[in-house]
């Protein structure tokens, strides 16, 4: 049987004396689309970092079992934890320019990856990089390898992120908004790329969004976290048609409304 991409038991995080994620219990399971969704300040980015143990440095955290593909991320030193985050566990966030170093071409960066993990020259590197390029649908890869983030659009630094955060084939992957600043054809073509690594590659993928009607046609579960809790869990045609708990409920009578049966999946 196949190790689950995620497991997920008991994640408290906190602030001084603040409880901002209070007890969550998560799994996605190997080429699994899993929909976490709440609100603005629920705790759903600091849930995702909790699991890869990239919070900042004044939070704390405690958790009964995180683990990866099996792997123990709780308990394994940091050195350990290195060598998973990026080979086991890949992470997209919704401001790619943050994220990428500005002084470093994409190509420089794209090896980097390949040479820490895989011990690569950049001779043998570089047939994968522009591979990993051409699949996130950048056309001219060899001339965007030779480009520095700046010199790039929105939409085409967040595939720059995603080629980066596939590149090592992992088992799971945290996309953590990664729309939210794209326009919607850009959106729609991200979306339905995270959804073809899932069919082809069986990747698992933890895809963090407040909007619900995106995930729809691509969740297989939704998870709906409020005030740091995870208050319901469905697979998503259940959770659309008939929701439990209050808050999902506010939350679908939320949406905007464009003609009947907009729930509906």
């Amino acid at each position: 049987m196949n190790q689950p991409a995620l497991e997920v038991r008991g994640l408290k995080v906190w602030f001084g004396g603040q409880t901002v994620v209070d007890g969550v219990d998560l799994t996605v399971g190997a080429g699994e689309i899993v929909a976490l969704v709440g609100e603005s300040g629920a705790g759903k980015t600091l849930t995702a970092l909790a699991i890869g143990r990239l919070l900042p440095t004044a939070a704390r955290w405690s958790a009964d079992a995180i683990r990866c593909r099996g792997r123990d991320l709780h308990t394994m030193s940091d050195d350990a934890l290195r060598t998973v985050l990026g080979t086991e566990l890949a992470y997209v966030f919704q401001d790619p320019a943050a994220c990428l170093n500005p002084v470093m071409t994409v190509g420089e960066q794209l090896l980097e990856l390949l040479q820490v993990h895989r011990g690569l020259r950049p001779s043998d590197a570089g047939p994968q990089v522009e591979t990993a390029l051409a699949a996130v649908q950048l056309a001219d890869p060899a001339a965007i390898l030779a480009r520095y983030p700046h010199q790039l659009s929105g939409g085409m630094q967040q595939r720059v992120m995603l080629a980066m955060a596939t590149l090592l084939n992992p088992a799971l992957l945290i996309a953590d908004e990664p729309t939210t600043a794209l326009d919607v054809t850009t959106q729609a073509q991200i979306l339905a790329l995270l959804q073809s690594w899932r069919r082809e590659r069986g990747m698992g993928l933890l895809l963090i969004t407040h909007d619900l009607l995106q995930v729809a046609p691509i969740a297989d579960r939704i998870a709906v976290m409020a005030a740091g809790r995870i208050v319901e869990t469905a697979p998503t045609a259940q959770l659309y048609r008939a929701p439990q708990h209050p808050y999902t409920q506010a939350l679908l009578h939320a949406m905007p409304a464009l003609g009947e049966g907009r729930w509906m999946v």
